[in-house]
């Protein structure tokens, strides 16, 4: 079977979900396709891209995908990226399935395509109410009860502008859905290998430098079939892959084991996580000498319910402002201790500059096209680079490995500890020491998220 879809594939999909004779089609290059496809594009209906080109939406194009953990400049890439990637590849199931006529009558008999435009919305916004840093500081945003799906739900709820883009993407011709129990992708939208996986694997690692078969997710996702079964004494519908691809399904698993252990929850992550979060903290609880605009931004999340959080003033927010008044500190800040936790919570120069190329992308843009946040961040590699030429103390600083990130050359557990400790005592805390939250253990496949096979004989 070919696992490429081409663009009149995708036109033919789209007109049969939404019903409509005419669809214009709008397609973006997407560097993390190209060493699988012919056409490494993703295609849009121009309502779908509006949603991305929302506020909301595009503030992520200004948030990096893995956070404050970026060594090397190339592994640099965003979340909105990343929204884009999980949006295509639930269009991509729809298109692989779409060719199988026993598949379309299912979906017809039972009313379920506006069903399938709302999952592929969805996955485009699922991250929308990431913060600063993604995962970096989001266990001090908000309290316990609060996390960055819920705020997403809210911005999607009451952001006006994002609001209507939404439901603009969702007209169709079809028939109003009830809200039933339709199970079919919930498997595929919150599992062991949904959506949202099945492109940050592949998209991670292809951006750390390792290159995987991606068409293996085509494959597995071309391979399934509703099946009905019975959970807690009712029954419902999830989709379950054919025995033939289990070889892929454990592949997958384990490069998302991979992944995890080498970058998302290595030692690395687990203390910049630490630090970043207690930074946070930090500022909006104490008296400090630099850095106002985050600690104003901060204060208005850390710790607060999800009722209190205001999303206009949230989506203003984005790494920039984070690096904009961290260099500040840095820089300025009286606190020589403080001035020093800056300095681990910053990147190093080279980074720094692939941040304003990617996120600000000056080759294509214009001054009017840039806010405050952007703007002052330009004027911070300017002048990162004129101290470099002076050999200023801060340019010095962010050259040595020591204040690029408390745990750069950490190559142990007990190393790590042992910075913990000796920021506990400079600090007189004990957030930083000890890194229990973080021991995890990393497994494959996670049983409540099961994944269904049908057996060839059934």
């Amino acid at each position: 079977m070919n696992l490429e879809i081409k663009q009149q594939e995708y036109e033919e999909v789209f007109k049969w979900l939404y019903n409509k004779e005419n669809i214009a089609l709008i397609k973006e290059f997407d560097i993390t396709m190209a060493h699988d496809y012919n056409e490494p594009y993703i295609y849009y209906t121009k309502e779908i891209q509006d949603i991305f080109k929302t506020k909301a939406m595009q503030r992520m194009q200004r948030i990096n995908q893995l956070g404050i953990n970026v060594k090397a400049r190339y592994e640099y890439h965003t979340r909105l990226e990343h929204s884009k990637g999980a949006y295509r590849r639930a269009l991509e199931f729809i298109a692989l399935n779409y060719r199988k006529s026993e598949w379309r009558n299912y979906i017809e008999q039972n009313n379920l395509k506006q069903y399938l435009i709302d999952t592929m919305i969805f996955l485009a916004v699922h991250d929308v109410g990431h913060s600063v840093l993604s995962h970096g500081i989001e266990k001090v945003i908000g309290d316990k009860n609060c996390n960055h799906e819920l705020i997403g739900e809210k911005i999607c709820a009451q952001n006006k502008e994002l609001v209507k883009a939404l439901e603009e993407a969702k007209k169709s011709n079809n028939p109003k859905i009830e809200t039933k129990n339709y199970d079919e992708l919930k498997n595929l939208c919150d599992g062991n290998i949904d959506f949202d996986r099945q492109d940050f694997i592949f998209r991670d690692l292809t951006y750390l430098g390792t290159i995987e078969d991606s068409t293996i997710i085509n494959n597995i996702n071309s391979n399934c079939s509703i099946m009905k079964i019975f959970e807690d004494g009712k029954e419902k519908s999830v989709y379950a892959y054919n025995e033939s691809v289990i070889k892929d399904i454990l592949k997958i698993l384990e490069l998302r084991k991979e992944i995890y252990k080498n970058k998302h929850y290595n030692i690395y992550q687990r203390m910049t996580d630490k630090t970043t979060s207690y930074l946070a903290r930090y500022l909006t609880e104490k008296d400090i000498d630099a850095g106002h605009e985050l600690k104003e931004y901060l204060s208005k999340f850390v710790g607060k319910s999800l009722e209190e959080i205001d999303v206009d003033e949230y989506i203003k927010g984005n790494d920039l402002l984070w690096y904009n008044n961290i260099i500040d500190i840095a820089e300025n800040s009286g606190n020589e201790n403080l001035r020093k936790l800056a300095m681990f919570c910053i990147p190093s120069e080279e980074v720094l500059i692939h941040f304003a190329i990617n996120m600000l992308n000056p080759k294509n843009s214009k001054q009017e096209d840039y806010s405050e946040i952007d703007k002052k961040y330009i004027d911070n590699i300017r002048n990162i680079i004129d101290q470099n030429k002076k050999h200023t103390k801060f340019s010095e600083e962010l050259k040595n490995g020591d204040s690029q990130y408390v745990a750069l050359n950490i190559e142990s557990e007990d190393e790590l500890n042992l910075r913990a400790k000796q920021l506990e005592k400079t600090f007189g805390t004990t957030d930083l020491a000890g890194l229990e939250i973080y021991k995890k253990k990393l497994v494959k496949y996670d049983k409540n998220e099961p994944i269904y096979i049908l057996k060839e004989n059934r």
